[in-house]
């Protein structure tokens, strides 16, 4: 079955909107999730146009809007998508998100160490490779 879906991009470009908007049919193969909860989509399409192609090209690794629709998709059906795309849901600070990665790799080792040594330990080295790339 063959089913379309539609990437969106909306940039600012010289004050002026600019929007990017690929439409294919495509099928979607398979998904995995991520271990920060996002998810990795496999979308099979048929051989693009040059002008599809090219679209996509402008399109990798860009934020922007899936939407995915067995039926054909409207104007009507992209038409309210939000004007901005927040990068993370909540409100945890990019700090608190660092220590709750480092906590998640901490939970994935043995604990032969407690959870704050561990914290310091990779905070240590991540603050070391970034001296080290100063003058």
């Amino acid at each position: 079955m063959i089913l379309n879906y539609c990437l969106t991009q909306k940039t600012m470009s010289k004050n002026t909107k600019q929007e990017i908007l690929l439409k294919v049919p495509a099928v979607l193969k398979g998904f995995t999730t991520l271990m920060d909860g996002g998810i990795k989509l496999v979308i099979i399409t048929r051989e693009l146009i040059p002008e599809d192609a090219t679209l996509l090209l402008k399109l990798v690794k860009k934020s922007g809007w899936f939407v995915f629709k067995q039926t054909n998709i409207a104007e009507s059906d992209v038409a309210n998508l939000p004007t901005e795309l927040k990068e993370f849901k909540g409100d945890k600070t990019p700090s608190q998100r660092l220590r709750a990665v480092i906590y998640r790799l901490w939970e994935q080792t043995d604990k032969s160490e407690e959870f704050n040594d561990f914290y310091n330990r990779h905070l240590g080295a991540i603050i070391e490779q970034y001296k080290s790339k100063l003058d």
